[in-house]
């Protein structure tokens, strides 16, 4: 069974298609296939990241204000990393992705938007294809969507019944959504709008 180490680690994750930076997808996929077993994850992205990813351990109960951060827990265990990058390696590799390629619904009325299962697809690839086609579904902003924070009680199946639900919005910066599984609440992810 693979698991973080308790030490400093790094990741090279590809950026995917024609994206300049590491995807927030690609991060929250490494972390389910790390650590599969989590019953409580949170990722918060300061800036894009455009090198290999560095994860260093901190203190119990530290979580930085000023900078990108995991938060792991299992039990009354709870564990956090710090993400940097290491400027000496770029990322050298690209994968394909279609974001487009993932069936989506968005309801205006209801402010919500279903996101089928695709064969390729993860939990976190749908839920960031979702979460975008509701906000430039409901909003149409016309900023590019970046998410910031995913918050969820663990990692489900790829193949999950999911719904998002647009919560709230700060004018075209700050866009919060609600993660339903299954009809139920199952935590939340924010992007913020870059002009």
């Amino acid at each position: 069974m693979k698991a973080a180490p308790d030490s400093v680690f790094w990741a090279d994750l590809p950026f995917r298609q024609n994206r300049a930076y590491v995807h927030s997808g690609s991060i929250c996929n490494f972390w389910q296939e790390l650590e599969p077993e989590t019953e409580r994850f949170e990722l918060v992205l300061r800036q894009q990241m455009i090198h290999r990813l560095t994860f260093t351990p901190l203190e119990q109960g530290v979580v930085p204000a000023d900078c990108g951060h995991v938060v792991l827990g299992k039990g009354e265990r709870r564990r956090i990393w710090q993400i940097g990058e290491d400027s000496a390696h770029p990322v050298a590799e690209r994968t394909p992705y279609d974001e487009h390629a993932i069936p989506r619904s968005v309801d205006e009325q209801d402010k919500t938007c279903k996101v089928e299962p695709k064969v390729g697809y993860t939990f976190f690839d749908r839920v960031v294809a979702g979460n975008k086609a509701l906000i430039n579904g409901i909003l149409n902003p016309g900023v590019k969507l970046i998410a910031a924070k995913f918050q969820t009680p663990g990692f489900p199946a790829d193949d999950v019944d999911l719904t998002l639900k647009l919560k709230s919005h700060v004018t075209t910066r700050i866009f919060k959504s609600s993660i339903l599984v299954d009809g139920q609440p199952f935590g939340e992810v924010i992007y913020y709008g870059e002009q």
